[in-house]
Parts: structure tokens; sequence; C-alpha cells
């Protein structure tokens, strides 16, 4: 059952936050995942390792839709100098683009991360038994239906969505201290710790083996390019990823199962 009090007192409270931190958020993200996209189709003739664009054009959908909507409510919050406040059914809908679309940009990070690791693995065993194109897009939509079905959980009766402060953004109720919200904080904390695991254990190992013996970096690229021949964009990336994603991801884990633990 929703926190209705809680509710109440954030809807009622007129918030004095600035505008300006949600405005960078918006651009940069908009900004940064166009320019990614830019770059992706630039060097898309270039590059052998064609997995990366199914699951990178996977990743900027869910962040644009991100920005696209959950800003887009945040925004409209703010604007109102937070006499407007979301209803319970958009409050909902929030929490589960919320849920559904940061698990699914994690597992999506993680799948790449591990795909890139078997492709080595198979280069070096001199494996032609490469992957289809339908393989990885079938890995994509798995990975969307298991984020989808995660954060849909309160939808189906298991836990509850609450309004958070300024009252801009709502999330799973993982302060409640209800059976049904413990499970709930239980399971995506889970879901997340397993794709940070994966993330950091592949992605470290795949950068030792490439340290070990930099002619695995030129695996991914056509034999006749000489710029780029040692694939340094990809480890950049895959360094980033695996330095960002706990960075981000683990406070709020942190912060989220220590709440959950301390109410059992």
């Amino acid at each position: 059952m929703w926190n209705q009090t809680a509710y109440r007192l954030l809807c009622l409270d007129n918030g004095n936050e600035s505008i300006v931190f949600v405005y960078i958020q918006l651009v940069s993200g908009a900004l940064g995942n166009l320019l990614a996209a830019i770059l992706l189709l630039i060097s898309q003739n270039d590059h052998k390792w064609q997995s990366i664009y199914i699951f990178f054009a996977g990743l900027v959908m869910t962040d644009l839709i991100h920005n696209c909507l959950c800003y887009s409510i945040a925004l409209h919050r703010y604007t109102s100098h937070f006499t407007w406040c979301l209803p319970t059914y958009m409050c909902d809908f929030y929490s589960f683009i919320q849920v559904f679309l940061n698990l699914a940009s994690g597992m999506i990070i993680a799948l790449m991360t591990i795909d890139r690791y078997l492709y080595i693995m198979r280069s070096q065993n001199h494996s032609r038994n490469h992957f289809r194109r339908r393989t990885y897009v079938c890995a994509l939509v798995g990975v969307l239906i298991l984020a989808g079905l995660a954060a849909g959980l309160p939808l189906m009766g298991l836990g509850d969505s609450q309004l958070f402060y300024p009252g801009s953004w709502c999330f799973f109720d993982f302060t409640a201290n209800t059976i049904d919200n413990k499970i709930n904080a239980m399971i995506f904390s889970l879901i997340c710790v397993c794709t940070l695991l994966v993330t950091v254990i592949i992605g470290v190992r795949t950068i030792v083996m490439i340290r070990r013996n930099p002619e695995y970096q030129a695996l991914l690229l056509d034999h006749h390019l000489v710029t780029g021949i040692y694939d340094k964009h990809v480890t950049t990336f895959l360094v980033f990823s695996i330095v960002s994603l706990p960075l981000l991801w683990a406070p709020f884990l942190v912060g989220k199962l220590t709440c959950t633990y301390l109410q059992f």
C-alpha cells in the first residue's frame, strides 16, 4: 500500500530547488547519446566487432528514452514552481521506467563486456564459429525482458512505488517496513550486484589478457587497417564502464541494502 502520508507531504512541499541541474542532466545526456550514435555510425565499416553495434544501439535507446520521459516529467514539476505533483498512476509509470531503464543499461554494459571476452577467447582458440546477428538480438531482447519483469513487480502487486524529494521523481519504495517491499528491494539489489560483479570481473580479466598480449586488441579490426590497429578506444570504453558503473550504482545500492537489512 502506498505511503499516503509521505506522498501528501512531498506534494504539498513547495521546494526551492534549482532547475539548472535538471537542464544540465537533460542536455548532457541527450548530446552524449547523440555524439555516441554519430561516432558509432562513422566507424561501423572499419570494425569487426559487429555485436557492439547491436548492444550499443540498445544502450543509446534506453538512455534516450530515460532522458525524454523522466526528465520531461521532472521538469514539469520544477516549471510549475512545485505546485504540480505527479498523480499516483504517473508515479507508478515513472518508477517502472526508472527501474527498467537503469537495469537494462547496466546489463547491456555487462553483455558488451562478456561478448568482447568471448570474442577474444574464440579468436585465441582459432574458432570460426562466431555467433550470428540473431543471437545478439535475442540476448539484447532477453536482457530487456528481464529488466522489464523486475521493474514490473510493483505493478503486479509485489511492493509499492513511492514519490521522493523534491517530489519530481518516483522509485519503488525501499524504505517501507513491509515484506513485499523488502523482497522487491532484495531482487533489485541482487540483479544489480550480479551485474556489477560480472562487469568488473570479466572486464578486468579481459584487460589483463590484452595487457599480457597486445595483439589481442587487433582481433576486432580489419587486417588492412593501420591507424588504431590496437583498438585502444574499445579498451578505453571497457575501463570507463568498469569504473563508472560501480561508482554510479554502489552508493545507492549500499544505502538501499543497509536500509533493507536494518528493517529485517
